[in-house]
């Protein structure tokens, strides 16, 4: 489950952070409000990916019956957060985004400790290559895609069109890179709804064995 938390949470990430205005144009028609969110939007991106993983870590310690390890994880998100947002919102060149930056800073603090209990209290082997290093790499390339196709379709005029047809291809882009990787186990496919129909169909592609 944390394999494919990752997997899923890390280009989500990093795609909100590169289309938050593209995005957010898309839902809303307010311009001068969709330059003031984007850059917020932005820097909060990244913890989507924190907060997929306390998630996880927290239900594998509550299984663990080490349930209050995540309240010490919290308060030190907490803790975090209340020293970094007010620092940093002191300052007149940060400002408002100091807001951000201080739940972004929370949720990597949260998500840390809880990750530093899970190989403490949790008996699991993690493959940082497989876990972490694989699915960044696929999702830095992937993102080229999602850049340069964005620019290609705007230019014609058609934003819209352009965002979604981007976030496609770069979804598509992204699991072709992790297959080619070979960052999937026959396990993991398995745990998918319909897997073993999953599976065989990849195998018959060649992007697995």
């Amino acid at each position: 489950s944390m394999k494919m938390t990752v997997i899923i949470s890390i280009p989500c990430a990093i795609g909100m952070a590169i289309m938050s205005k593209p995005i957010l144009s898309l839902l809303f028609s307010n311009e001068s409000s969709v330059n003031s969110a984007a850059p917020l939007l932005s820097i909060l991106s990244p913890a989507i990916f924190f907060s997929a993983v306390l998630t996880v870590t927290s239900a594998a310690l509550q299984a663990c019956h080490k349930q209050r390890k995540p309240i010490i994880s919290m308060l030190c998100g907490i803790a975090a957060k209340a020293i970094v947002s007010c620092a940093l919102m002191s300052i007149k060149s940060i400002g408002i985004l100091g807001a951000p930056i201080g739940t972004l800073v929370s949720y990597f603090v949260m998500a840390t400790v809880n990750f530093i209990f899970v190989l403490k209290y949790v008996s699991t082997e993690i493959n940082i290559l497989r876990l972490i290093v694989k699915p960044i790499g696929a999702s830095a390339i992937s993102s080229v895609v999602t850049i340069l196709s964005y620019r290609i379709i705007s230019r014609a005029g058609h934003p819209t069109v352009a965002t979604v047809v981007s976030i496609v291809l770069t979804v598509i882009a992204y699991f072709v890179l992790l297959f080619a990787l070979k960052n999937f186990e026959r396990e993991d496919i398995m745990m998918l709804p319909k897997g073993e129909k999953i599976y065989n169909a990849l195998v018959k592609l060649h992007l697995m064995k």
